[in-house]
């Protein structure tokens, strides 16, 4: 067989992939001829396509001591020593092959790789532009440029430019996939939807391209679509950790803890130190007030992270629930250090500690327990906690308010509305005040008041210009403990007949007590005194079961007054 024939039949087993057969014929080509030019210059290509860098690149070199002016050796040479991080040889190489030809648009773009892998983006643009203006249909070229001005951080830059690739090649996923990365950072979700969808409809087993789609649909709420996504990944890639991230993340959203918590233990077997896995499981287990199981997950997190103030009182609150109170005091104490001058802290030692009287709790505490607690209020209260206070005070006041329905109304603290449930139908006005804003969104979203207001209640009161026929405050004063100022304002707002409804947490002891629940309870002999100190009438005087906690009654009283 002739050399030239031998060299046909090697090109052939090299492009079709058949390494072996065909290295070992360019091999038996330069046994034959040692300074066979194509031969070395095809084996220094193959080697260099199996990863075997060093190695091509002596076969290169030998290739160019024969002919030393063959521009496309130069350019193989360039790349080997480009994939070795010999960046200043390969660019050496790279502007020797220009030197050559001028108009060599695949040397110009392989020099902006260099310089782009360099972070050197000026130079890189500049040679790229060069290799688009030899060649415009050069889709790499423009991939490449593309490329650099999003590592310069010029979206509107390289939006275009993915744009060129894709008309030059409509099937360019890698355009299609930064197309969808660039609509995502600008909120055109429904445009990265779409590019996301494309480019797996090209390659789908584009597992990055799978996982941004799952995160795109997130942000359009589509949560049935992210999982299919990410569970789309999980069949490409069963220990995909960003895929067991995001369904863990899913599902602790949706409230299905199980299934999320699958999620996060698979998670620990990989990285059982891994500080967001333990925390977002002790969540869950929280979550189910599954105490005993939040607890190691708990402590775990804080052994990782022992300055998060978020690990330590979720610790505290766990320790609480499991009426391990010493210890919730001290990771509450170890919070105060690590953030000092928090009042909400302050506040929850200073009733688990039971040493200083306080009147009342900040608003901060009030802000974080209700913002928490919004989403689950309404189902928590009334299908866990059988509460019955908005209904009670409603029933009690019937006799008084009867069947009118023009009232001018104030629900003090009113959460998610609860009390606008019972009185709206009565009201021709009724306003909201409450320190939550979650709690207040949920009020909007059910339409029931007239006004709402995010704010302390004494002093919007204070501010309001409007009397009224009834002022309402069903299970707030358990965080008021000296009513006395809330007491006179309301006097200041209501008619000469109006009527002042509220609920008390009992106690006998003293006129008001904080409760190492953090909550205010108070006596029916201070409430009677503060009535007459203020000029009330008391009308109505009930005891009541205000809720159930831990399998037991809550025992308070609801009181109405009117203005004397």
């Amino acid at each position: 067989m002739t050399a030239n024939k031998q060299l046909n039949q090697a090109i052939l087993c090299h492009q079709a992939e058949k390494f072996q057969e065909a290295e070992a014929l360019y091999q038996q080509i330069l046994k034959t001829d040692p300074n066979h030019f194509a031969a070395l210059d095809l084996l220094g290509i193959l080697l260099a396509q199996k990863g075997d860098y060093p190695t091509a690149i002596t076969y290169f070199q030998k290739a160019l001591t024969i002919n030393p002016q063959s521009e496309n050796c130069l350019n193989h040479l360039g790349n080997a020593y480009k994939h070795l991080k010999q960046y200043d040889h390969a660019i050496e190489q790279f502007k020797a092959a220009l030197a050559i030809n001028s108009q060599y648009a695949e040397a110009y773009n392989n020099l902006g790789t260099v310089y782009l892998l360099q972070n050197q983006l000026h130079d890189a643009i500049l040679v790229f532009t060069k290799a688009i203006e030899l060649s415009p249909q050069y889709v790499d070229a423009y991939l490449n440029l593309a490329n650099s001005y999003l590592q310069q951080e010029n979206l509107p830059q390289a939006k275009t430019h993915y744009l060129n690739a894709l008309e030059q090649d409509p099937n360019c996923i890698q355009a299609l996939y930064h197309l969808g990365n660039i609509a995502y950072e600008e909120e055109e979700i429904s445009d990265a939807i779409a590019h996301y969808y494309n480019a797996l409809q090209i390659y789908p087993s584009f597992l990055e391209c799978h996982l941004n789609l799952g995160a795109a649909y997130l942000k359009k709420s589509d949560s049935k679509l992210a999982i299919m996504q990410f569970n789309q990944v999980l069949q490409l890639d069963s220990d995909n950790h960003l895929a067991h991230e995001n369904l863990a993340a899913v599902y602790l959203t949706k409230k299905q803890y199980d299934i999320a918590s699958k999620h996060y233990y698979y998670l620990l077997t990989k990285d059982p130190n891994n500080y967001h896995l333990h925390f977002s499981l002790g969540f869950a287990f929280m979550e189910q007030r599954k105490w005993e199981s939040a607890l190691p997950h708990c402590i775990k997190a804080t052994e990782i992270q022992p300055e998060n103030t978020d690990a330590h009182q979720n610790l505290a609150r766990v320790y609480l629930k499991l009426r391990q109170k010493e210890e919730a005091i001290q990771h509450y104490k170890i919070i105060l250090h690590l953030k000092p001058n928090s009042p909400e802290i302050e506040y929850i030692l200073t009733a688990l500690e039971e040493k200083q009287k306080v009147s009342e709790a900040p608003a901060e505490y009030i802000k974080a327990l209700f913002d928490h607690y919004a989403e689950d209020f309404d189902k928590d209260l009334l299908e866990r906690l059988n509460y019955k206070v908005p209904e009670s005070l409603y029933q009690l006041l019937m006799g008084d308010i009867g069947n009118k329905e023009n009232l001018v109304a104030l629900d003090l603290g009113c959460g998610t509305g609860l009390c606008a449930k019972q009185f709206r139908s009565h009201c021709e006005t009724l306003v909201g005040i409450d320190l939550s804003e979650k709690m207040i969104d949920i009020c909007r979203r059910k339409a029931l008041y007239d006004a709402l207001y995010v704010n302390d209640i004494n002093a919007t009161m204070t501010l309001l210009k409007t009397s009224f026929d009834l002022i309402l405050a069903a299970d707030v004063f358990e965080y008021i403990g000296d009513l006395s100022k809330t007491f006179e304002t309301a006097y200041s707002k209501l008619k000469k007949e109006g009527l002042f409804a509220f609920s008390i947490e009992s106690n006998d002891e003293i006129p008001y007590k904080l409760e190492t629940t953090g909550r205010f309870t108070h006596s029916q002999d201070y409430i009677r005194e503060l009535a007459k100190e203020k000029n009330f009438a008391i009308i109505t005087d009930r005891k009541i079961s205000l809720r159930m906690q831990e399998n037991k009654e809550v025992m308070g009283r609801i009181f109405i007054l009117q203005p004397i």
